[in-house]
């Protein structure tokens, strides 16, 4: 288009808008029906642009003529007819609320929603020349079901700190519910080659809600009372037997994937070492990954050669998903181009 339908800011705010409802806590109808609302608003917006002696009757002209007045059907045919397609799905799934909860059921599905948020992304690229965020660029995409090569196999062991205090128990909650998708959706890849260990701490129940002061001191805050430690301690010995198993079975070497908010409380120095040692002999990849930076400064001081790689918690299916697309390329016949919309 010669002249910009939206103008950089315009733009930069409705891509906002869509990721913060991608990021949202919420159900698929609810982001759906956020995306539909988003379609709605971005054609008028475009249209009174092209035309604004239209603006006081915009109301008047229904969302598909917008489509057709916008992308005639001799140009961007394509992206047309998946506004056209992503219009029609939403309207019949996501608009009318009261007859799909009450009588027909939800059956929007995990691509329907990711298909009209790529269609309406690709409509504001196109009428405003901003390219699309990386971060709904990965939400649009749609990861393809392979074959593991003969011999492959990797091994990963989570450690996530669930919360360090009350005001982050759902975040710790949203990162959990985001993993477990990610197995139901390594099930669907068939990458049967990748395990999965899970290790999860978070403070005592006490240190929310103590006795008195003397129980605390002697059971929650004594010497011996390190939670993030003990974790720690699970995590090396699922580590360790991986190794083993890598020895003995092949395969790659096994990751580390440590999440967390808080450092306040750290390995011991022999837990340190023993990690260090496999750092050094290079059979293991560690990845530590702070949710803030703080902690991003703690981890970068534990381990000085290994650089921290921040967490957005809202984006942490993102991040399923490309530790996914990663283990694709290491353990499929034929890895490349393995992804798409």
């Amino acid at each position: 288009m010669s002249h910009p339908l939206l103008s950089k800011a315009k733009a930069t705010k409705q891509y906002r808008l869509l990721l913060e409802g991608y990021k949202a806590n919420n159900s698929l109808l609810d982001k759906a029906s956020h995306v539909r609302s988003r379609i709605d608003t971005v054609l008028r917006m475009a249209y009174t642009t092209a035309n604004p002696e239209k603006e006081t009757s915009i109301g008047k002209i229904s969302a598909e003529t917008l489509v057709n007045l916008l992308l005639p059907e001799d140009q961007h045919s394509e992206l047309r007819n998946r506004l056209h397609q992503a219009r029609k799905l939403l309207n019949e799934k996501a608009m009318h609320r009261y007859n799909i909860e009450t009588f027909f059921g939800i059956d929007i599905t995990e691509k329907d929603y990711r298909d009209c948020l790529s269609a309406i992304c690709d409509f504001i690229a196109l009428v405003s020349s901003q390219p699309i965020p990386e971060a709904l660029l990965q939400a649009t995409k749609e990861l393809i079901p392979g074959k593991c090569k003969a011999g492959a196999r990797l091994e990963m062991i989570f450690l996530i700190q669930l919360f360090s205090s009350l005001d982050d128990i759902q975040d710790g909650v949203f990162i959990i519910s985001k993993l477990k998708k990610m197995l139901l959706e390594k099930t669907r890849l068939g990458l049967d080659c990748l395990h999965i260990h899970l290790v999860t701490y978070s403070p005592d129940i006490q240190q929310l809600s103590p006795i008195d002061n003397s129980h605390v001191d002697e059971t929650i805050d004594g010497e011996n009372h390190n939670i993030t430690a003990r974790a720690f301690g699970q995590a090396l010995e699922y580590l360790d037997n991986a190794i083993e198993r890598q020895k003995t079975e092949g395969g790659e070497k096994p990751w580390l994937v440590w999440i967390a908010s808080d450092l306040e409380k750290k390995p011991t120095t022999e837990q340190l070492q023993h990690l260090q040692q496999y750092l050094r002999n290079k059979v293991v990849g560690l990845y530590p990954m702070p949710a803030n930076q703080q902690t991003k400064a703690e981890f970068a001081s534990l381990w000085p050669d290994i650089r921290p790689i921040p967490i957005q918690v809202k984006l942490a299916e993102n991040f399923f998903k490309s530790v996914l697309r990663t283990a694709q390329l290491i353990l499929e016949e034929d890895g490349d181009e393995k992804e798409g919309k």
